[in-house]
């Protein structure tokens, strides 16, 4: 079923989207939480709904989430964000000697036995993938481990700041610098893609810049896991709306073209200082993602060359077929625009 159908009333997109926007919350779950009368609060406000899981028995069991100072070996040192299916810290691994970042994935309200000894299969699976991953515009995994009620992923941790935090107040970056960033995280993507993985969940707060500007992609396959908590959570697990391409808001199989599509947002958001769909309300949006053409890059900045609108009309092409097929395809029509800048 599409977030279009699912949506039977039209949400307002400014107190909807914040609850989007940390670890892939349930759009729908959100909308309907908040059309229902449920008390506006700020994105980081702390979550109160208590953690369910399932005993041995496989009776269902709930018990309120306590912040860890240490997890298996790793010592917390504090949280960094926090969405509908789990936290993520920043750690210390005193076995090795360096800072981790720990992603904790929880089973999900009401996960009996059976059910979460079959979420953490897919989990391993899924995490044992992103882990053969091996680019140096991808960010590491290191292990997949677990407690009771939730599993962790330890990943590599970075020091810079996310495109989301560069994008803040419609900042917008310069043409070479932009595509420079963005051909990188096509070359992740390729790479990814060959691979068999996909990202699903392509954004600004995904895509980490490091001080010698160099671009590193994360949570590789972090949506598809997230997609597996959905059967034990109300209402569907997606992406973030403003980034996602139609055939997953029409709620269709998806491939890399998808991910394609939800770079190209991302690039015209670097170039533009805003996104190519906007709208008041999560319906609308959703809408409009599906059937508007987006406006032209130049008639928001008028300094920039021609060509950058005909790759973006490709990339955020609204059927797959239309769109660059190949992440390579995408990095060679940029850089061809990047070394007429040059």
């Amino acid at each position: 079923m599409s977030l279009l159908h699912e949506l039977e009333e039209e949400a307002p997109l400014d107190i909807v989207e914040p609850y989007l926007s940390f670890e892939h919350d349930s759009a729908v779950a959100a909308a309907q939480a908040l059309l229902n009368g449920a008390a506006r609060q700020p994105a980081n406000a702390e979550a109160t709904a208590p953690a369910a899981k399932g005993n041995d028995n496989g009776e269902r069991t709930t018990q309120a989430p306590v912040p860890p100072h240490k997890i298996s070996r790793y010592v917390i040192d504090r949280e960094i964000s926090k969405g509908a299916t789990g936290r993520i810290y920043k750690a210390w691994d005193p076995k090795l000697g360096r800072a981790v970042v720990l992603k904790i994935v929880h089973y999900g309200f009401g996960a009996s036995a059976h059910e979460i000894h079959v979420l953490k299969d897919r989990i391993y699976r899924e995490a044992r993938a992103i882990a053969k991953l091996n680019h140096p515009n991808i960010v590491v995994v290191y292990d997949i481990d677990d407690e009771p009620g939730f599993s962790y992923i330890v990943m590599e941790h970075l020091e810079g700041r996310d495109l989301g935090q560069i994008l803040q107040n419609g900042q917008r970056l310069g043409s070479s610098r932009a595509l420079d960033i963005v051909m990188q995280v096509c070359s992740a993507l390729e790479y990814a893609h060959q691979a068999g993985v996909f990202h699903r969940d392509i954004k600004p707060s995904n895509i980490m810049l490091l001080a010698n500007e160099e671009a590193k992609v994360m949570d590789f396959g972090i949506a598809k896991i997230n997609d597996y908590l959905s059967l034990t959570q109300t209402g569907r697990v997606l992406g973030t709306p403003s980034y996602m391409a139609p055939e997953q808001i029409e709620g269709h199989d998806t491939d890399g073209r998808a991910d394609l599509f939800s770079l190209g947002v991302v690039l015209y958001e670097l170039l533009a200082g805003k996104r190519p769909f906007l709208a008041d309300t999560l319906a609308s949006l959703a809408y409009k993602i599906v059937h508007t053409p987006h406006q032209p890059l130049r008639r928001e900045n008028s300094e920039l060359p021609p060509e950058l609108d005909d790759v973006l009309e490709r990339v955020l092409a609204k059927q797959p077929a239309a769109r660059y097929q190949t992440a390579a395809a995408f990095r060679q029509a940029l850089l061809q625009v990047r070394r007429k800048l040059a």
